[in-house]
């Protein structure tokens, strides 16, 4: 079957396998309809808006339609695809990925891996029985903030999270994470400096996520060798990254900037929550610290050079 190439910020058609079609959906229209037929949770309609944002105009969301008719949706552009969903009464969901995975081998680059990320439990098996591998597995923790004594070294230099700062927290990013859990593990400085298009002067300067979040430098050196970048993630405050230099580590420096954001958030917020991946150590941290574990999501890809 011949597949038309991909076309990014473009309304587009393409047909499919089994009288399956894919149609660029709306973004608002396409979130309304994942909230009710793979969440059945309305309040993940707000939530999918602040994503939607992101992706707004890149057609990165399509209906997924049979003989005509409007079966279901997915979110798929190359090297990636998450949040696929049917809609009542049809149901063969595995029939539908399997339609779908032939467009998305051929739109990705053959030197990078596919990402499924975003998997609810039940939808690992479909995507592992089509070829896709375990990667990783995210579990949100969660706690309510309150006010804590916290007090820093000397050594250090705490400064508020600006654009200017960019380079050095994305350094520290790849050198911290590298050959850790997950996909963090394998990014480079520029993969993160992708991921952080706006954060974090957009989204915490004149703000309490700015002042919750927190950048320290060593003084002597002047080097930034920790940092914690707070927002705002599904309507909750979220800690979205946290990283110490591993030369810094065992310092309670990760210990004291959460104890930091809660204490700060605790002026306007009941809550704060965090993603991590399963396996990783700093589990041990949050525990500590009172968070609970809630709901996992799990990551799964086909590795690059295998298809």
């Amino acid at each position: 079957m011949n597949y038309d190439t991909f076309r990014r910020n473009e309304i587009s058609h393409h047909d499919l396998p089994d009288g399956f079609a894919l149609d660029s959906a709306p973004e608002r229209d396409f979130g309304i309809h994942s909230a009710v037929y793979r969440s059945a949770n309305p309040e993940f309609f707000q939530t999918f808006l602040e994503y939607g944002s992101d992706l707004e105009g890149l057609c990165y969301c399509f209906w997924v339609s049979r003989n005509g008719e409007r079966v279901g949706g997915v979110i798929i552009r190359p090297n990636h695809i998450e949040g696929l969903f049917v809609i009542p009464p049809f149901t063969d969901d595995f029939g539908m990925l399997a339609a779908v995975k032939p467009l998305l081998l051929h739109w990705s680059e053959k030197e990078k891996d596919i990402q499924a990320i975003e998997l609810l439990p039940f939808e690992v098996d479909l995507y592992l029985r089509l070829g896709f591998r375990s990667d990783c597995i995210r579990r949100h923790l969660i706690r309510p903030t309150a006010r804590f004594e916290v007090t820093w070294e000397d050594d250090v230099d705490l400064r508020a999270c600006e654009d200017g700062g960019i380079d050095d927290i994305c350094r520290l990013f790849a050198e911290a994470f590298a050959g850790g859990v997950g996909q963090y593990g394998r990014y480079t400085q520029e993969d993160y400096r992708r991921r952080l298009h706006g954060f974090p002067g957009n989204k915490t300067r004149d703000t309490v996520f700015g002042e919750a979040s927190t950048l320290i430098y060593d003084r002597q050196e002047g080097h930034l060798v920790a940092a914690c970048l707070v927002g705002m993630v599904d309507q909750v405050p979220a800690l979205e990254y946290l990283a110490v230099h591993p030369r810094y580590r065992r310092r309670k420096l990760a210990k004291r900037m959460i104890q930091k954001a809660l204490t700060v958030l605790h002026r306007d917020f009941r809550l704060l929550k965090v993603q991590v991946f399963v396996g990783n150590s700093a589990e041990a941290l949050y525990s500590g610290l009172g968070f609970q574990p809630g709901i996992e999501r799990y990551s799964l890809r086909i590795p690059a050079g295998t298809f």
